[in-house]
């Protein structure tokens, strides 16, 4: 089997986006060129200054829209799903995919 590529499901605090984006250049500096960095990210990225540079490091990003903010709600929740996914897709620097709870 052939190695193409590595995904980082790393659920890194807003807060902390810049020492990620440190690491994410540090690995991506050792990978081979040819194999393909992606990442998970956080919604809660999207109103970060750090956001740019951390896209800039890799090669794809995975917007992970589900997370349990109340409880009641559950798991997963459509409308805010959807407008996250809006929020996200018009700035996107590159291929990008959604994370959906299975």
């Amino acid at each position: 089997m052939r190695v193409t590529g590595v995904e980082i499901d790393y659920d890194c605090a807003t807060s902390r986006l810049a020492d990620y984006v440190v690491f994410l250049r540090n690995l991506r500096a050792r990978l081979a060129p040819d194999l393909r960095l992606s990442i998970t990210m956080l919604p809660t990225w999207l109103d970060s200054a750090q956001l740019e540079q951390a896209l800039a490091a890799v090669d794809e990003s995975v917007l992970q829209v589900h997370a349990v903010l109340d409880p009641a709600l559950g798991l997963f929740e459509a409308k805010r799903a959807r407008a996250r996914v809006r929020a996200y897709g018009g700035g996107a620097p590159h291929g990008w995919r959604v994370a959906l709870p299975a």
